[in-house]
């Protein structure tokens, strides 16, 4: 790029992860701004050729970001660890009888820290409740970002980028991971306005604290919106209604009529089971369930179906353990997720657009949508108008805590009470009793699908103008 004039204002896009890349950058208004902006995009992807080629532009350059916390020295790296500890507990702890007891549980037994001993889990649950309370107010660890700012992050290295130029404005799309606390350390240092455009439904209701104290927030529908005000603190004069990105993008797609499903039928159904990380969701429990399903077909107990299960490996052996128990089943189909979709890694297999196409292909020929427990691909079948089961049946738990899981599940956690009408299944005969229902009336879970999506998805046409006219506003004409 030129060397830019001072009077000119430069755009910060942050991408710290693969799946990041099919929202914000691969919307029109990212088409939009770098036409207006020079844009500086951070990325642990900005090195690949691939990348740059299908982001890249004449006002646009990368920086590639690669650092995390684990290459702090450790006395700094424990202190960092403390502050993320209390944004995240101290906020669980916060709002723990408002919607958040589940996360408040789960920092509690440790299921974000493995723990070895009943002895160890005592101190941890001690541990936990000290920063919890200690982390209520929500300036106590970013008291400690400002403390110790410049041995968190290497701030002078964005300066080389930014130099020159008199007006920076940072837009970030997650509030979790070292890049984009690293980020709002730069803003915090040099004064640099930021905007929040969430890139998935939990960032705002689940990852903590906000990570940066944004000047614009742009929720994707009234329940991120309702969050950022009455748990976040935001006034509603610094909220932007901006509608799920990502759909937007979907509406794109469809408009250029690239999309080329296989046609549905009646003679066969066809299911999706979209699988959890084992971290999540235990992989026997996963087994199950789909053995299960694969039965009732084989028995005739379900209508004729062909079932694609979608699993997450996080690891080599998991690929191979479920290679090796299903590949040679002609009644399932295996469909791995691309980095693309689901990924976090610092890696791209390929161009983003087409492995969206290629998802957007596949979710619409499906005839039923089943999830372990709850995931953001329920909106997309919701979009898609295909009725979806939540599965929540797990093997290696007792009938008694699975009746607590269920009033759990219905009366507190927050993600579920905004899904509300969607059917959830708590033990297998239960899920097979509930496949056949669907598949033989999917009218109202397809209604109760619409009415979720209105709640977390504005659909605001006229998204483009409104976040360029807010961007304008910011940079100051």
């Amino acid at each position: 790029m030129e060397e830019k004039k001072a009077e000119k204002s430069l755009i910060i896009v942050s991408v710290p992860f693969t799946r990041n890349a099919r929202n914000f950058i691969s919307s029109k208004i990212y088409e939009s701004m770098k036409s207006k902006y020079d844009v500086l995009i951070v990325s642990p992807l900005a090195d690949q050729y691939n990348f740059q080629q299908e982001f890249g532009g004449p006002n646009v350059s990368f920086m590639c970001f690669k650092k995390d916390a684990s290459q702090l020295r450790p006395v700094v790296r424990k202190l960092y660890s403390l502050s993320e500890k209390l944004r995240r507990y101290g906020y669980y702890f916060r709002f723990r009888h408002k919607g958040l007891q589940n996360y408040w549980t789960l920092v509690k037994e440790g299921y974000f820290e493995p723990l070895v001993s009943n002895n160890r889990v005592l101190k941890h649950r001690l541990l936990s409740f000290i920063l919890g309370f200690l982390g209520y107010f929500g300036m106590v660890w970013k008291l400690i970002d400002i403390i110790f700012v410049n041995y968190f992050y290497n701030t002078r290295s964005i300066l080389k980028y930014t130099h020159s130029y008199q007006k920076v404005i940072l837009i970030q799309t997650a509030s979790w991971g070292y890049q984009e606390r690293f980020l709002a350390g730069c803003a915090l240092k040099y004064g640099y306005k930021s905007i929040f455009v969430p890139f998935t439904t939990d960032q705002i209701l689940i990852g903590g604290y906000l990570i940066n104290c944004f000047d614009k927030i742009c929720p994707q529908g009234p329940i991120e919106e309702e969050f950022a005000v009455k748990y976040h603190g935001y006034s509603p004069k610094k909220i932007l209604r901006l509608g799920m990105l990502w759909l937007r993008n979907i509406d794109s797609i469809f408009s250029a009529k690239i999309l080329n499903p296989q046609r549905k039928t009646e003679s066969q159904k066809v299911i999706l089971y979209a699988g959890l990380s084992s971290t999540y969701f235990p992989r026997a429990s996963e087994f199950i369930a789909i053995d299960n399903i694969l039965r009732a077909i084989r028995e005739g107990i379900l209508p004729k179906s062909r079932l694609i299960y979608r699993p997450v490996c996080t690891n080599d052996n998991e690929l191979i353990e479920i290679e090796n128990r299903y590949k040679s089943n002609d009644l399932v189909e295996l469909q791995y997720p691309s980095f693309s979709i689901i990924g976090v890694s610092q890696f791209l297999t390929a161009n983003i657009k087409q492995d969206v196409i290629e998802y957007l292909n596949g979710i619409y020929s499906i005839d039923l949508l089943i999830m372990s427990k709850l995931t953001s691909m329920f909106l997309d079948a919701a979009y898609f108008k295909i009725p979806c089961i939540a599965n929540y049946a797990d093997g290696d738990v007792s009938p008694q805590k699975q009746s607590l899981l269920r009033s759990r599940v219905s009366d507190g956690d927050v993600c579920e009470v905004f899904c509300l009408g969607m059917p959830k299944v708590f033990t297998f005969s239960e899920l097979l009793q509930t496949i056949k229902e669907v598949l033989s009336s999917p009218e109202k879970p397809i209604q109760a699908g619409e009415r979720i999506l209105l709640r977390w998805d504005y659909k605001n046409s006229n998204y483009i103008n409104d976040f360029m006219n807010s961007l304008e506003v910011l940079t100051g004409g």
